[in-house]
Order: structure tokens, then sequence, then C-alpha cells
């Protein structure tokens, strides 16, 4: 499966309120200019903005910090966001704490104030927030000191209770001299104790979101503050936090990993993982807790380009989850991603066994989880497509692709990932001519979602050259894939799978274009294959039919065919003779062979080629 990653967000607005008139803009362009799950209804919609749609972004923010969710979670793609947060309101905090599976205990600590100050800060109507970040912060700083919150009309009780905390000696003393008439008083003295540390770790909460607030303030000279910024800049703040509430620290480190991976940057989410990590081993941190920050590290460590590093903490996740009442879901992401990883590292059997376990358990945790069980079935296809099973490969895709239909927009990235693979598959099952507008489809979609600089929309045109290339339409495949490759070279490195894969069909469709070029480019890829994979690996020896298949096409017969066939003996032995990339030398013998004429050579490898690669 593919993340979703969150897009910045600016803050600042009010510093361009001169110009008005100028923020009126077409709601086409709304993907471009602002932030889905961040951006105020007002700039959605291309309305006037004022300094109170930087309050909704500062809200909508700590939202996310304090309960772990987006305030519209169910809004996909800008469209889908527009309409949500101009016809509805967020949903309490506290509510969608307990919603996306936050500690009971943890969720009611967001009731009463909190819940009334980001309700306030998240208000649909400007004129009913807060006038100005200072008024957000100056409330934070009320319910700190347990005082009456502005955003909350306060009843007796309400004002009883934090008379209460202001003056604990003495209220305590007149509760424990209350509590001593009765049978009750240790029991009532465990809950009051419960209470104000339920209370302490709220409130260390709140200070840290007005760090960040503060930090943000114009007052300071911050313009035009990203939502990366912010994060980035509260790593910092969490150094004192690591000593003081360690766990607390730590599940605020765990944001940042989750974001640093949605935003391409995996450096810098495993930096933030690691800490998180190491807070949660040395304080005692929740089998939960644990398990998501060993997930999300085997996901940074595979989008990174870390192959052989990501299974381990995804099978210690599993270790970890086995046999915990309420760990299904998390337990199914593992063992998605753990497929993922082994179908990288060519363990096909081990994944569609981690693919098959991940469904069933998806299935059975029910509910909203049973819906993503379409991301193993989509990786299930793909697996199966490249094996060669193309019949249950497409049932697997086609299933996928009508769960996330149902309950996906249509612009969603994951459903265009889903998508894609389904296309990916009809190429695999040569029907690359029915499979080139679903490319196509797929590329406007993102191009216009996520923009032509991000890594899925780069994938999707390596795909179309993909797709090209076997239509035998070599020309086109090689001026699609050139920009896709020095694109995802920008984005992800010069020595990510992605980027060689890239260069190594440019470099295959630019020789059968008559290009030598294409050879260097894939002798390039070779080299750095070898010194990541080894000359054994399966990658390399791909590689090596690739740059045989070149030499036949710009007519180095003599020196393609001892390679050729030393690729194909290794190939044998390493995955055997129905592996694609087996095939794939199979075809290129025959082609060498037929040019030249050894026609008894040429029906030898004939005979070897697999009915479905002819």
């Amino acid at each position: 499966m593919c993340w979703s990653p969150p897009k910045l967000i600016d803050f600042g607005i009010g510093t361009v309120l001169d110009d008005v008139g100028a923020l009126h803009v077409p709601t086409a362009d709304i993907g471009r200019l602002f932030t889905p799950q961040y951006a105020a209804p007002e700039q959605m919609s291309g309305e006037p903005v004022s300094v109170a749609t930087d309050v909704y972004g500062l809200g909508a923010l700590g939202y996310r910090l304090l309960t772990g969710q987006v305030p519209y979670p169910n809004a996909k793609g800008p469209i889908g966001y527009l309409r949500a947060v101009t016809q509805k309101d967020a949903d309490i905090a506290s509510r969608a704490a307990l919603a996306g599976g936050a500690d009971p205990r943890q969720a009611h600590q967001l009731r009463g104030d909190l819940d009334a100050i980001l309700h306030k800060a998240l208000e649909r109507d400007p004129a009913r927030r807060y006038s100005s970040a200072t008024d957000l912060q100056a409330d934070l700083q009320r319910y700190l000191d347990d005082m009456p919150v502005l955003a909350r009309v306060p009843t007796i009780w309400v004002r009883a209770g934090k008379f209460a905390r202001r003056n604990a000696t003495a209220v305590s003393l007149a509760t424990l001299l209350g509590a001593s008439l009765a049978a009750g008083a240790i029991v009532s003295g465990l809950q009051l104790r419960s209470t104000l540390e339920a209370r302490e770790m709220a409130a260390r909460r709140g200070a840290f979101l007005e760090s960040l607030l503060k930090s943000a303030d114009p007052r300071l000279g911050r313009r035009d503050v990203t939502v990366a910024q912010l994060l980035d800049a509260s790593v910092h703040k969490l150094d004192d936090l690591s000593i003081t509430e360690p766990l607390i620290a730590a599940s605020m480190l765990g944001l940042l990993a989750e974001t640093n991976l949605g935003l391409g940057r995996y450096l810098d989410g495993l930096s933030a993982n690691t800490r998180e990590l190491e807070l949660l081993r040395s304080h005692g941190g929740s089998v939960a807790d644990t398990s998501a920050a060993l997930i999300t590290r085997g996901h940074l460590l595979r989008e990174n380009g870390e192959t052989g590093a990501a299974e381990a903490p995804l099978r210690e996740a599993l270790r970890l989850l086995d046999g915990q009442q309420g760990g299904l879901k998390q337990s199914a992401e593992a063992k998605d991603a753990l497929g993922t990883v082994l179908t990288n590292s060519g363990r096909e059997k081990e994944a569609e066994e981690s693919y098959r376990g991940a469904i069933d358990l998806y299935r059975r945790a029910g509910g909203t989880s049973a819906a993503l069980a379409a991301y193993p079935l989509d990786n299930l296809g793909v697996l199966l497509a490249n094996e060669g099973h193309y019949a249950e490969a497409a049932a697997a895709n086609r299933e996928a692709l009508a769960i996330q239909r149902k309950n996906l927009p249509q612009d969603h990235p994951d459903l265009l990932s889903t998508e894609m693979n389904y296309a990916s598959n009809l190429v695999s099952a040569h029907q690359a001519v029915a499979a080139e507008p679903l490319f196509r489809d797929v590329i406007a979609k993102r191009l216009r979602v996520l923009g032509p600089d991000h890594k899925d929309t780069l994938m999707a045109q390596t795909e179309l050259a993909d797709d090209l290339f076997e239509q035998h339409r070599d020309k086109e495949a090689a001026a699609v894939e050139r920009p896709a490759a020095e694109g995802l070279a920008r984005v992800v490195g010069d020595r990510h799978p992605w980027t060689l894969a890239a260069w190594g069909t440019y470099g295959i469709a630019a020789c059968r274009s008559g290009e030598e070029e294409g050879l260097g480019v894939l002798q390039r890829v070779r080299h750095t294959r070898a010194e990541l994979y080894g000359d054994n690996d399966w990658h390399t020896l791909s590689t090596e039919v690739a740059i045989g298949s070149c030499m036949v096409a710009l007519r180095q017969y003599a020196a393609a065919e001892p390679l050729l066939l030393q690729a194909a003996v290794r190939l044998e032995t390493v995955r055997g003779p129905s592996f694609h990339r087996t095939q794939a030398a199979y075809q290129a013998l025959h082609e060498l062979y037929a040019q030249t004429q050894r026609m008894q050579d040429a029906e030898r490898w004939q005979t070897k080629i697999l009915p479905d690669f002819r």
C-alpha cells in the first residue's frame, strides 16, 4: 500500500491582509495552495481570510497533536475536505481520540476545557473563533492555571472544580475529613490520586502545545511557518519533556515520525522514531505504543530503500502483539508491511503467506478495519501477477478495488494506487493497450491531487513508460521515463530502488530506440545494484539481462551472448525457470539467436519460454 502524505499548511496568513482580494482563488486550485485538514473553511472556499484563519490552522494542529487524528479523517483529497470543512463541524476532540484507538483514560483527559478550546479554534464561522492566536494562547494558559476558560461557559460546578484545584491543600483536608467518616475512605483517596495524575498529564500535553503556539507567534517575527517547520522545531522542545514526561514525549515523537513518513522525509522520521522507541523501552511504554512505533519504523526503512533492515522491527512488533487482546488491526498492518518487505527481498512464498494473514486479521477485526483488507489484497494481486498467476491476481485486485471504490473518493491517493496496480497487472497479462488509459488517468489525478514532484506521481509515470515499452513504443517510453527517473533521483535519491528501476526502463527503451546512451545507463544501474545487493542477487542479474538485451538491440551480439547465458543460468539457480526475469533472459537469448540466424539455438530457447510470457 501507499502512504498518503500530508501537505504543508502556511501560517502567517494575517500578514497578507492588505490585499484580501488576491486570495479569492478558483476551487480547482485548492490542492496546490492550501493544506487539506489544516486549512480553514474560508481558505478552501476562496472567501476573504483574516487573523482568525491562522487560529484555525493552529487549532487543527493542536487537534492532531492531542487526539492523534485530523479534524476530518473521512474527508479524502482536496474536494472531499472542501465539502467536509464547509458543511459540518469536526468531531469533539475527546470523542475523536477514542474513535482513533486512544486509551479511554487519555481520551477522558481531553473532555471539558480542552474539548471546548479546540472546538472554538475550529469553528467554521471565523467570527466565532478566537480573535487571534494570542487569545488562543491565553485560554490555554487559563487551562494550565486551572482557571475558567473563555471557550467554555463555566457552571457553578466547573468553578468549584477550579477552586478545588487552585486550593488543593485546603480542599484535600476537607475531603479527607469527610471521607474518614465513611468506610470507603481509601478508595476515595486512590480515585483522587488517579484524577490528579490524569490532570497533570493533560496539563503537560497542553504545555507542550502552548510552546508550539508561541513559536509561531507573528510578534516574534515568525512568518509563513509550515507544519513541517513547526514540528521540526518541536524536536528540540522535547528534550526537557523527555526527562520529565518521557511517555508524553514519546507520543509526540511518534507523531513526528509518522508526519515525516508522509512527507517523504524518511531520515528525519527515523531520527524521531529512534528516540521514541528509546523512551518507550526505557520507561515502560505500552505494547500498543511500542508496536505502533516498530511498525512505523518498518515503513520508514522500507520507503528509504533499506529493505533488509525493515524486516526486524516488523517481526518484533508481531511478537509483541501475539496474543494481545484488541491487537488484530495492528498485527494486520504489521503483516501487510512485512509482506511488502519480503516481496522486495524476493521471498514471494513468505510474502504471500504474510499478505493472506493480514487479510484474515483485518476481517476478523471487523467494523471499519475490515475495509482495510483492501491493502494486503492489492499487494497480493501485485505479487501473484509477478509470479504469472494472472487470473488469481486479477481477482484479488478487483476485490481490493471494489472495497476502496465503496469507501474512498475517486481521487483518493490509496484508491489511485490500487487502480495503478490493477493497470500494472494488465501489462503483466499482456494487455498493455487496455492498461494505458488507466495509467494516464491515474497520472492526471495524481498531478492534480499530489503535484508533479510527488514520488507517487513520478512512480505512475514510470509505470506508463513500462506500458509503452511493452507496446514496443520505445521512443515514447524513453521520453516519459527519463524525466520520471530524474524526478525520483531528486525526491528519494540516486541509489533508491525506485530510481534504479526507472533508469533501468529508460536504458532499455533508449537502446531499442537505437540510442547507445542507454547501454551506459544500464551499466551504471548494474554497478549500483551490485553494491547494494551483491553480484548474485536477482536485481543485479535482471540488470545484466537488460544489458544483454540492449546489446542485442544495438547488434553487439558477441558481447551480449556470454552475458545473457551466464545471467540465465544464475537466475535459474537463484529464482527458478518460471521467474519473470529468468523468462526475460530466455526471450533475449531467443532474439539473439534468431537475429544471427542460429535457428537451432533460437528454437532451443524458445521452448523454455512459458506460454504466459510469449
